[in-house]
């Protein structure tokens, strides 16, 4: 799983390869753009020093996420965001 995390198949990576990538979209920090891990921790693949992620571990309405919308639009807005993340049930093929 180390290999699959920080794409380091001859060492012992120390930075995951998603928290590389997000490093690389704003390399000078010129602008906001954590990741987001929905789940009370952070997977290996998103750690990377000087990258900030919010790991979202209770439900959409209380992280305060998308608060313009409102009403029976947000509900399912975070009901569809949250089926998105959810975990999937393979067909077994």
């Amino acid at each position: 799983m180390d290999i699959w995390h920080t794409c380091e198949p001859e060492k012992v990576g120390t930075e995951g390869w998603l928290g590389r990538v997000a490093r690389e979209f704003d390399p000078n920090k010129e602008k906001c753009r954590p990741g987001r891990q929905h789940g009370p921790s952070l997977p290996r693949s998103l750690v990377c020093p000087g990258v900030p992620v919010a790991c979202v571990a209770g439900p959409l309405e209380r992280y305060g996420f998308l608060p313009q919308v409102q009403g029976a639009e947000r509900t399912q807005v975070l009901d569809r965001f949250a089926k998105m993340y959810s975990p999937a049930i393979g067909s077994g093929r």
